[in-house]
This record gives structure tokens, sequence and C-alpha cells, in this order.
């Protein structure tokens, strides 16, 4: 997910009500997502390195580690993404990739 950014895909998605979805919009969605968790686990390294108060610190600990098991399960879902992108085959002529021809 990090670092696909100036890569997007462009393409648009129908949902059962017909409503369209932005895929790209999704994926920056999803990119801003992971820059906050990333924030998020900074400050609560931040937090649990530098409070006096053992509750606090505690608390830090467990969003700490919560934003890394988040971080880590990203990296994993962006790496078998990337791992079926290339799997794949080409999408057929005159279609965006993540577009259907009809």
């Amino acid at each position: 997910m990090t670092g696909s950014k100036g890569a997007a895909k462009t393409g648009t998605a129908s949902t059962s009500t017909g409503r369209d979805v932005d895929v790209g919009a999704l994926e920056e969605a999803m990119d801003e997502v992971v820059e906050t968790l990333a924030v998020a686990e900074q400050a609560a390294e931040f937090v649990r390195d530098r409070s006096s108060d053992p509750d606090d610190r505690a608390r830090a600990a467990a969003v700490q580690q919560q934003a890394e098991a988040m971080l880590d399960a990203a990296e994993q879902v962006a790496g078998e993404r990337a791992a079926e992108e290339e799997a794949s085959p080409p999408p057929p002529s005159g279609a965006r990739p993540g577009e259907t021809i009809h």
C-alpha cells in the first residue's frame, strides 16, 4: 500500500446499488490510513518511553502493539496484491487495468 503513490490506477466499480466507487480514491484512502497508523505507532512509542504514569505507558504500549499489527497486516495484503497483479494476465486491448470491457 505504501509506495503506490504516483502509480495509482484509475477506474470505477459499481456497487450492488448501482453507485460508482472510485478505486483510485479507495487506494489513496488506504495509503492515508497506513500513514496514520505509522504516526500513531510512533506517538505511542514516544508516550511509552517518556511518560511517568505507568497506566499511560501500558495503554501506549497496547496502542503501539495494535498499530504494529495493523501495519504488518497492511504490508502483507499489499504484498499479496502485488503478487496477484504480477501473476494476472494483461487486460484486453483497450481496457484499463482494473476495468472490464462490456
